[in-house]
């Protein structure tokens, strides 16, 4: 099962200065364990995310490439754009939870599920948070 989504449309930019500081902050949030039902230490698992792909990653478009979105960057190295390259929607919020902080912004990624469900992933430069779309017809 899941929920089938695809990327619609984005505005998105990391500058090359915080890609370092932002792969950091994905390999630190993946690598946390947490206490399982049977009281051991465990590196929790994200869906359709291999995390020793991730964990292992040199830059920070290559872990963005094994959570499922393309980076794509500028003559600068900065990431000017992302797009989606999977099917199902994952723990994608998770993802951009921790790189919130490194996002410039007003960037926005706009997904819409197999229902036609459309919202997107808003960033203010600090947090980011999800906006359903509203869509009016005149």
């Amino acid at each position: 099962m899941g929920y089938y989504v695809k990327n619609t449309e984005s505005h998105f930019f990391i500058p090359k200065e915080y890609h370092g500081l932002a792969l950091q902050a994905i390999k630190d949030f993946m690598l946390k364990t947490y206490t399982a039902d049977s009281g051991m230490q465990v590196i929790r698992s994200f869906p359709w995310v291999n995390t020793d792909e991730v964990v292992n990653s040199e830059t920070l478009k290559d872990a963005l490439y094994y959570w499922r979105w393309d980076a794509y960057t500028d003559e600068n190295g900065d990431i000017t754009d992302l797009s989606f390259d999977g099917e199902k929607l994952g723990e994608d919020e998770l993802l951009f939870g921790v790189i919130a902080p490194y996002v410039k912004e007003v960037s926005y990624i706009v997904m819409q599920g197999e229902d036609n469900y459309t919202w997107r992933w808003y960033f203010d430069g600090k947090t980011y948070r999800d906006q359903a779309a509203r869509i009016v017809w005149e």
